[in-house]
């Protein structure tokens, strides 16, 4: 699939320079989704709420938001399909998968959590419903950092998952790992 003989993703205008990165990491991306195993959550009541960046990247249950360190290292991804349906994505090794079962409230509140924490603009919950009201989420990291002679763009971190980012970095940046 990452074959540049096969096809190319080309972008026609220099102002459009940001869209041809994007769209080089798809193939990638999407490579590591698939080889996810899937399982579909039910929930018996509509308790997942959505937002403007509705996908979710989660770890163990100790884990607050924005403290996964991207796609590969999310032990989950989680992204609410509607108020009662969520597809959960699970690295291989993790946790047991069913391909499809019943969620309950704890999961829902994580899932919630984790969604609130990565939506920028807008978060959308079930018209009377106020599942958004006690969730309590990390403060934000800036998105961009300079770090040694880096300079590192990451959306949806918190400050701790921030913290955790620039010594990974700085590890890098002297050769240690």
């Amino acid at each position: 699939a990452q074959d540049d003989k096969l096809y190319r993703i080309e972008v026609s205008s220099e102002s459009l320079l940001h869209a041809q990165l994007a769209l080089k990491s798809v193939p990638p991306i999407a490579s590591r989704l698939l080889a996810r195993h899937w399982e579909v959550v039910e929930f018996k009541d509509p308790l997942l709420i959505t937002g403007d960046e509705p996908v979710a990247l989660m770890d163990d249950a100790a884990v607050d938001p924005g403290e996964t360190l991207g796609v590969s290292l999310a032990s989950t991804i989680a992204f609410p399909t509607d108020p009662w349906h969520a597809i959960l994505m699970h690295r291989i090794g993790g946790a047991e998968i069913r391909g499809r079962r019943v969620g309950g409230n704890d999961l829902a509140h994580r899932i919630n959590r984790h969604v609130a924490f990565s939506c920028h603009r807008f978060i959308v919950q079930r018209p009377g419903s106020n599942l958004a009201a006690d969730l309590e989420l990390p403060q934000k990291a800036s998105p961009v950092e300079k770090i040694g002679q880096y300079v590192i763009y990451r959306r949806n971190l918190s400050e701790r998952g921030a913290a955790a980012m620039r010594e990974m970095m700085l590890r890098l940046a002297q050769g240690t790992s």
